[in-house]
């Protein structure tokens, strides 16, 4: 049986020759691609109130790593290192404008990708008793 931690050569008379033996084995290929990821909800330019659900997909062939939900790109609103990648979003303390949702998500070789989808939001209506 031929030992696969050593490296064999043939010469032209057909004797096997050691050339030596191998100090390490090559490295699996560098991941070059980015995750792809997209948020499933809300949708782009969808007006939101309240509580909101913020779904995510993110996929990468060398695994996830991370995926962080920001708002406007800088005021983190989750984390996530497994999924699912959802999070009920409380917008009550929020002015009603326009807010970027970004979500940047990390495979395990390092490599990052993310998008972007605007929201309006709106002033949750009052609940008023009647009597």
């Amino acid at each position: 049986m031929i030992n696969p931690d050593v490296i064999w050569i043939t010469s032209v008379a057909g004797l096997l020759v050691i050339m030596g033996t191998m100090i390490s084995r090559l490295p699996s290929p560098r991941d070059f691609t980015p995750p792809s990821i997209g948020i499933s909800y809300p949708d782009e330019g969808a007006t939101v109130q309240g509580n909101v659900d913020i779904g995510v997909h993110a996929t990468d062939s060398s695994g996830i790593d991370r995926v962080e939900i920001t708002l406007n790109c800088t005021q983190p609103i989750a984390n996530f290192t497994h999924p699912p990648y959802t999070i009920v979003w409380d917008t009550t303390p929020l002015a009603v404008k326009r807010y970027q949702l970004c979500v940047t998500a990390w495979d395990a070789a390092g490599l990052s990708s993310r998008v972007t989808r605007d929201v309006f939001v709106t002033l949750q209506k009052p609940i008023m008793a009647i009597q």
